[in-house]
């Protein structure tokens, strides 16, 4: 009885660990580990992940919903040996929201649908969440990544096209190309 006992809880901790260090991303939430996009905070980040991250902030002007186009600060919190990144917008990071969340390799984890950064293709991806939408860079973005979004979740590459070059591409010769990064996000814009 002893034996059956201790088997299973070794069993369960060795599942537990790898579901620790294999998280995953739920393609329906916009959340990860706790962390909410629009109302958690950098301060939230740091009690989760600590301080060991980089910082890169650059200027953009977008058009949010019925405004006027404006000039915002971006900048991504980017915590390199975890391969998840944190984008806030405005200029006191340590109060503003964030407003995405993006995981590339190094990330260990995968979708609840076993789409990892580095590994899976956009083939796997197209058939595990549908046709979805494709596009070239984001409203957020400095350059002008292949993207297919799915409402919250948004799958990318590190391929950049021009706007001429996507929209001469047959649509179907991206499939083979494979996805450097998943973007979870606010659906408040």
């Amino acid at each position: 009885m002893q034996t059956k006992l201790l088997i299973g809880l070794f069993i369960l901790i060795i599942c537990l660990g790898f579901t620790l260090k294999n998280p995953v991303i739920n393609s329906n939430a916009s959340a990860y580990n706790g962390l909410k996009i629009d109302s958690s905070t950098l301060k939230d980040v740091e009690d989760v992940y600590g301080f060991d991250y980089d910082v890169d902030t650059w200027t953009t002007t977008v058009i949010v919903g019925t405004k006027e186009a404006e000039s915002i600060p971006i900048n991504k919190i980017t915590y390199p040996k975890e391969g998840i990144s944190f984008i806030v917008l405005g200029e006191d990071i340590r109060t503003a929201a964030i407003h995405n969340i993006l995981f590339t390799w190094p990330f260990k984890g995968a979708t609840e649908k076993k789409i990892q950064t580095g590994k899976s293709t956009f083939r796997e991806v197209v058939q595990q969440y549908g046709k979805g939408y494709w596009s070239i860079g984001h409203q957020l973005d400095r350059a002008k990544k292949l993207s297919l979004s799915y409402g919250i979740i948004t799958f990318r590459t590190d391929k950049f096209y021009t706007e001429e070059e996507y929209n001469r591409i047959n649509k179907d010769d991206f499939l083979d190309l494979v996805v450097s990064e998943i973007m979870l996000e606010g659906m408040n814009y």
